[in-house]
């Protein structure tokens, strides 16, 4: 291989390089979204940053006495005192063994707050709109709605609009709800 075509190949792959930068980055490209990566019931689960209210580690929680899965029980998170409901539950499937308290919360809701429990938060992601594939209502996990595809990985992306929704169908009496 000459020097002149060393040089054009080398040359051609910088262009690509920096096309495929310019792809995501450029003028009207699609804006990043933040996922995080949680684990409930042995199943790894993206949930968008931007639903998300806060996520904490895991607290202590306060028993209810006639409380029904999935309703685990109350959380004081910066002062409020919110429901705690086991995402495993709430997504059919089976309960982490052996843990006091969940791994981790979070907080979610906006004006009717409450807590879901995970196992496990196992990072941050990043994806982009074209990196999220619908799915049809009733396929795979409850309340996802998308799969994310990104970094080598297929995640269920839950939704919280969802979560909610089918919580607020579960309460029939405001003294003994879920």
């Amino acid at each position: 291989m000459n020097q002149d075509s060393l040089e054009g190949s080398a040359a051609a792959l910088r262009e690509e390089f920096d096309h495929a930068f310019g792809r995501r980055t450029g003028e009207g490209a699609a804006k990043p979204l933040s996922f995080l990566r949680l684990k409930a019931g042995g199943e790894s689960l993206a949930l968008a940053a931007s639903e998300a209210g806060e996520l904490v580690k895991g607290r202590a929680l306060a028993a209810l006495p006639r409380a029904r899965p999935p309703l685990l029980g109350l959380a004081g998170l910066r002062g409020v005192l919110l429901p705690v409901f086991s995402a495993a539950a709430l997504l059919g499937r089976p309960a982490a063994g052996g843990q006091a308290a969940p791994g981790w919360l979070v907080r979610c809701g906006g004006r009717e707050p409450f807590a879901l429990a995970f196992d496990e938060f196992e990072g941050l992601l990043t994806g982009f709109p074209g990196d999220l594939h619908p799915l049809s209502p009733g396929a795979g996990t409850p309340h996802a709605r998308a799969v994310l595809r990104t970094a080598g990985l297929a995640l269920p992306l839950i939704s919280l609009e969802s979560v909610q929704a089918g919580l607020r169908g579960r309460v029939t009496d405001p003294i003994n709800p879920v």
